[in-house]
């Protein structure tokens, strides 16, 4: 489903921004409807998780109604702010996984994007294999991080990419390859061949 402001309705949701800064918070009601949808998608594509996405998706509705007083309409799209605080309730509950130990993506899905599996034990390899390129992805800087989650885990486009980052494509290109690089000089470093190998 579209959001309101992508049919060209974007000053009437910002009628309903203005309500709410005038103290009339029902009025973030509308807010949350047009843009439920499309966070939760975005944060699911973040998370690979659809209870953790549900989470931080009332997460970011409360944030952004909390410092909604000082938002002000310069002309950037009211779902660009919404998500730039979604990215970032990801990004600190991500420097928060490596102290739980929590794996936020399906370590089978990282583990088939280095080949397909045919047998148990490759299974349990591959597994593995998962699990320690995570640990790696989560050294990487946040935005790079994400990049390549949407790209790699999440099958999006440069063009998807860009749109759910936020960014241009030459940014999310240029992110992509930095990403890939550190990646790469990761498992050098380590002597680790294991993904190329696979």
């Amino acid at each position: 489903m579209r959001s309101f402001e992508a049919q060209g309705s974007g000053a009437n949701i910002w009628s309903h921004v203005h309500d709410v800064q005038r103290g009339n918070v029902s009025a973030f009601e509308q807010v949350y409807r047009t843009y439920v949808s499309e966070v939760r998608a975005y944060l699911f594509t973040l998370t690979h998780d659809s209870i953790l996405a549900q989470d931080l998706t009332s997460e970011t509705f409360l944030r952004a109604l909390k410092s909604i007083r000082s938002l002000e309409d310069r002309g950037r799209p009211l779902r660009a702010w919404l998500m730039t605080i979604a990215r970032n309730i990801v990004n600190d509950h991500r420097r928060s996984w490596s102290t739980r130990h929590v794996i936020p993506v399906d370590v089978d899905v990282l583990a088939q994007a280095c080949g397909s599996v045919a047998t148990t034990e490759e299974l349990v390899v591959r597994r593995e294999l998962g699990r320690r390129l995570w640990r790696r992805l989560e050294t990487l800087p946040p935005d790079q991080c994400e990049c390549l989650v949407l790209r790699y885990v999440a099958g999006l486009s440069v063009e998807e990419t860009a749109e759910r980052m936020c960014r241009n494509k030459g940014a999310v290109r240029a992110l992509q390859y930095r990403a890939v690089r550190k990646l790469g000089r990761l498992f050098a470093e380590e002597g680790d061949d294991s993904c190329r190998a696979a």
